[in-house]
């Protein structure tokens, strides 16, 4: 197994993004950049971080946050993200989708470094997981400028694209904000299973060819919340503002 090595404390979190599976990062790495910017460190909760760290003067800070799991979190970290983050309570928006996710193939992975094959597995997210990203952006439709941001993890790299590429951010700094997810690895996956290093790394690659597809598909992020959301003009307009205020 090949190994990074490092005498610096200033780390390229892009490039440590799209590290293959294989390669070791060393341990002083790996507990160091999860407490630097644009990550919040807070026990229980991995990936912490304001979307308004990504490169983009058109989220204000504290409105979203994204995560990976929030199911076990103690009493001591709903506290702190209360009293650091003014994030009160984690609200469920695992609404019932409109169909059933596709089995995932892994052997669909291994042709072209995954790229296709995660752009129609995100796509297909977009179309049946609508409810529940619709949920969410009603909130940032709803919240009032004094209100805290709150948080909730549902799909959040998909939703992480959709609210920046709302906001305006370039492709490039979109893909950023958003990539960093993983879906479930299945009982029995390994490395060396057929599929599995390619599965393994949503790559920043992978979310600007998203992007692209929303904008084929779409006309981007906007004309997929008017006609796949149902969002009027007005409102989309109201989430922009209030993702600005």
């Amino acid at each position: 197994m090949a190994t990074i090595t490092t005498t610096t404390h200033s780390y390229n979190i892009p490039g440590l993004a799209n590290t293959d599976i294989r390669v070791q990062i060393p341990i002083l790495i790996l507990s160091t950049v999860p407490s630097q910017c644009p990550f919040t460190p807070v026990p229980d909760i991995f990936n912490l971080r304001d979307l308004a760290h990504t490169s983009t003067p058109n989220i204000r800070p504290d409105l979203v946050y994204c995560s990976g799991g929030l199911n076990s979190l103690s009493d001591t970290s709903k506290a702190l993200l209360a009293k650091d983050l003014n994030i009160e309570g984690v609200s469920s928006v695992q609404l019932p989708c409109t169909a059933a996710l596709a089995a995932i193939d892994l052997k669909e992975f291994e042709r072209g470094d995954g790229r296709r094959e995660y752009v129609r597995l995100y796509g297909e997210i977009m179309e049946i997981y609508r409810p529940s990203v619709r949920k969410v952006l009603e909130f940032l439709r709803d919240v009032h400028h004094e209100e805290g941001g709150r948080a909730g993890n549902d799909r959040t790299g998909i939703l992480a694209a959709v609210i920046m590429g709302l906001a305006g951010c370039l492709n490039r700094a979109a893909s950023r904000g958003a990539s960093g997810h993983l879906d479930a690895i299945e009982e029995g996956w390994t490395v060396d299973t057929t599929g599995m290093v390619e599965f393994s790394q949503v790559k920043g690659s992978v979310m600007d060819a998203t992007m692209e597809m929303a904008e084929e598909k779409y006309g981007g992020m906007e004309g997929y919340m008017r006609d796949a959301l149902g969002f009027s003009d007005q409102e989309i307009e109201q989430i922009r503002a209030n993702l600005r205020r």
